[in-house]
């Protein structure tokens, strides 16, 4: 949402709220993939503009700029969003620095319906500075669960709640 917010747990099941700076590092090994890039906080950003419209990949998308509320010195200042023109779905985006370069990307490569709603399968994230490209695939997913509220206290110490998931079926 608006306020992002994520947590992570250490080796003997405590629970941490993430700062800003570490939603911005990386969060699976071996790859520069940030909680703040899995989630898709710039989608919320309050500053953007409709940039216009034209086939990327084959499909006709609006292309969308988000300006970054934050000052951040070495971080993302704008996104251009991809947005398919016909399902108003998110394909793509490109990261740009301060200096309108762009330092990464992601291309989304499938979708998955559970339980009546649309989520992203599987995408493609590169990093432009490193030349790292990481495929992202979801592999089991949550879909309208209810967390106890005390779960998202930094207090909580009990062990992380069992989730009913989906498993999706790997892509052939």
């Amino acid at each position: 949402g608006p306020q992002p917010r994520a947590w992570w747990f250490d080796a003997n099941a405590n629970l941490h709220e993430m700062n800003a700076y570490q939603m911005e590092q990386p969060v699976i090994s071996g790859t520069t993939l940030s909680a703040s890039d899995l989630m898709l906080s710039f989608i919320y950003w309050d500053n953007w503009q409709y940039v216009k419209s034209e086939r990327v990949r084959g499909q006709r998308a609006h292309l969308i700029e988000f300006y970054s509320p934050y000052n951040i010195e070495n971080g993302d200042s704008k996104v251009r969003a991809i947005i398919h023109s016909k399902y108003n779905a998110l394909i793509g985006a490109d990261f740009y620095d301060s200096s309108n370069e762009i330092t990464k990307k992601f291309d989304v490569l499938s979708f998955k319906k559970i339980d009546g709603e649309w989520m992203i399968k599987t995408m493609d994230y590169r990093n432009k500075n490193s030349g790292n490209k990481t495929r992202f695939t979801v592999s089991r997913a949550a879909i309208g669960i209810k967390l106890p509220l005390e779960f998202f206290d930094s207090s909580w110490t009990g062990m992380p709640p069992d989730i009913p998931y989906t498993r999706l079926k790997p892509a052939k």
